[in-house]
């Protein structure tokens, strides 16, 4: 069984927006894309413009199953909006609901995704 993941808040993902520290989240999971910059098919500019924050939609709509079985090797915890009452077990689930949909779509429909803020 693997270790739970660790909860990050909005206000230490905000400390990860440049080249030397690249965080972004994606579906609820907050994966450090530092290394990946320079290999990253679209750029490293583009991973720029949404580090330290959501980058959910841009990444499902552009992305296909292959990219999203890269993504375990970067996750160092999950994205806990700033609320009090932040409830671990339902982050974890909204965070597995990641994976791509089996019929290859694009992962949109009916997809369970936390927002920064939200």
């Amino acid at each position: 069984m693997a270790a739970p993941l660790r909860a990050i808040r909005a206000a230490e993902l905000r400390e990860h927006t440049s080249r030397a520290s690249l965080w972004l989240v994606l579906n609820g999971r907050v994966y450090d894309v530092t290394a990946f910059q320079f290999e990253h098919p679209g750029g490293k500019r583009v991973l720029l413009e949404h580090a330290g924050s959501d980058a959910t939609h841009a990444f499902v709509s552009l992305h296909s199953p292959k990219a999203y079985a890269m993504l375990d090797q970067f996750c160092v915890g999950v994205f806990a909006p700033d609320e009090p009452e932040f409830d671990a077990t339902r982050a974890r689930a909204t965070a597995e609901t990641r994976a791509p949909p089996a019929d290859g779509g694009d992962g949109v429909a009916g997809a369970n995704v936390a927002r920064a803020g939200a």
